[in-house]
């Protein structure tokens, strides 16, 4: 087992994963260059779900959705729901975990259409 601690003591959802989890080659999402991830084509749906519920505005399905995926993208939607729910310190770990930038003056939905975008641009096999 492979165990991970986020600074300042916030415990992450996803922080002990398997080794053999952690060396599988998943299918790729396309994200913007500098935001490039991967996840297993068997979260891919559950990503573009979460996606849609935010976009709905329903970020505790979302965050059920979210919470046990460890890739960068869901990491993203992770910080965008704690953003929706006003826990800025989440959300700001969370898109740490994503290597996106967080800003005070972020707007929320542009953030969330983008990361519908991300979500639909898939790499077939």
């Amino acid at each position: 087992m492979v165990f991970s601690s986020p600074p300042f003591g916030i415990i992450s959802h996803a922080a002990i994963r398997a080794e053999s989890e952690l060396e599988a080659a998943p299918t790729a999402i396309r994200l913007p260059t500098r935001y490039a991830a991967t996840v297993s084509s068997a979260s891919e749906a559950a990503l573009r779900r979460a996606a849609d519920l935010l976009a709905e505005g329903d970020w505790q399905a979302a965050h059920t959705i979210v919470q046990d995926d460890s890739s960068a993208v869901a990491a993203w939607l992770h910080g965008i729901v704690h953003l929706l729910e006003g826990d800025a310190s989440n959300a700001r770990y969370w898109y740490g975990q994503a290597g996106r930038p967080l800003s005070a003056t972020m707007d929320v939905r542009a953030e969330i259409d983008a990361a519908r975008d991300a979500t639909r641009r898939s790499r077939g096999p």
